[in-house]
């Protein structure tokens, strides 16, 4: 009987765990495709304000030549990468 809670507990954290790693990814998702959008319709100062307040860091910027724009953005432990682009 104690094995079977001790199993049972063990999948249950392990599912809390992997909540946890979800939603941070998630979130660092959504921070850096507002910080790529940021970047490319007001600059880089309003994309570093976005990733700011978002709790987010801005690891890498790429400018293309065409002007479409790729962020690298970590937050806490998550790090996701965004493009955007004003091109038609």
């Amino acid at each position: 009987m104690i094995g079977v809670v001790a199993v049972s507990l063990s999948c249950v954290l392990s599912l809390v765990g992997l909540e946890v790693r979800l939603r941070q990814s998630v979130g660092a998702q959504t921070v850096a495709d507002a910080v790529a959008l940021a970047l490319v319709n007001f600059g880089a100062e309003a994309a570093h304000e976005v990733a700011d307040r978002n709790d987010g860091v801005i690891e890498k910027m790429d400018i293309s030549e065409r002007g479409a724009v790729t962020v690298t953005v970590r937050v806490g432990d998550a790090l996701a990468i965004a493009t955007a682009s004003d091109l038609p």
